[in-house]
């Protein structure tokens, strides 16, 4: 019965389009969980039979670049640890991210807290304590 709803309402190229799909899938801007779904999604439905190491292969082929590279220094050798690991390797580059956004706007917030300038002299002179944990961001660097 399955066979008979498939050949009448999809097209006759339908298996080689998901197997296309499958092969060819990429994060590019998803996340990570909306990748691994579409990617098991896919594998299902081609009904995709490979070895753990290769289907692991497959998946880390598509990941972002920079989650490969940081995958790239480790054994993996199935899907759950290719998985944990891109997990944790994008958790890092969010931290790193937000890390880096929110010192730019601490740097580059108000001139003058007011109060002391931590024992520099008179506080209308605007002097800030520099955060020694994010670099200067370039429109305020000396030259």
């Amino acid at each position: 019965m399955e066979k008979k709803l498939r050949e009448k309402f999809l097209p006759l190229d339908y298996a080689q389009t998901l197997f296309r799909r499958f092969q060819n899938l990429k994060q590019n801007l998803s996340t990570l969980q909306d990748y691994t779904d579409e990617f098991y999604q896919l594998s299902i439905q081609v009904e995709h039979q490979e070895f753990d190491e290769q289907m692991a292969a497959r998946y880390v082929n598509g990941l972002k670049f920079s989650i490969q590279d940081e995958l790239s220094m480790h054994q993996i050798d199935n899907m759950e640890e290719a998985y944990q690991l891109a997990l944790k390797a994008e958790e890092k580059q969010n931290r790193q991210y937000f890390q880096r956004n929110r010192g730019a706007r601490r740097v580059t917030s108000s001139p003058s807290r007011g109060g002391s300038s931590y024992g520099m002299g008179d506080s209308s002179q605007g002097v800030e304590k520099q955060d020694d944990t994010c670099p200067k961001p370039s429109n305020l660097q000396q030259g």
